[in-house]
């Protein structure tokens, strides 16, 4: 079987269409993607917060505890 210029151009035709539709499946998945990622990095960024805040806590309760127990020996003393 011989193919004809029509049929040439439709087979060109349903591979620029083909072609089309994974370009713009992948933009549409790039688009999704992006947006996960900034949300993962707004949670990352919130995470981190949280744990520089929880770590000053620490820190302050340890200083706090400290003063404490010095000022403990002092008024046994």
């Amino acid at each position: 079987m011989i193919l004809t210029q029509e049929d040439l151009q439709a087979i060109g035709l349903m591979i620029d269409q083909s072609r089309d539709m994974v370009l713009t499946e992948i933009g549409v998945t790039q688009t999704y993607l992006e947006d996960k990622i900034n949300k993962i990095q707004c949670n990352l960024d919130e995470l981190s917060q949280y744990y520089r805040l929880s770590k000053l806590e620490s820190e302050n309760t340890t200083i706090l505890l400290q003063m404490i127990q010095d000022l403990k020996k002092r008024l046994t003393n």
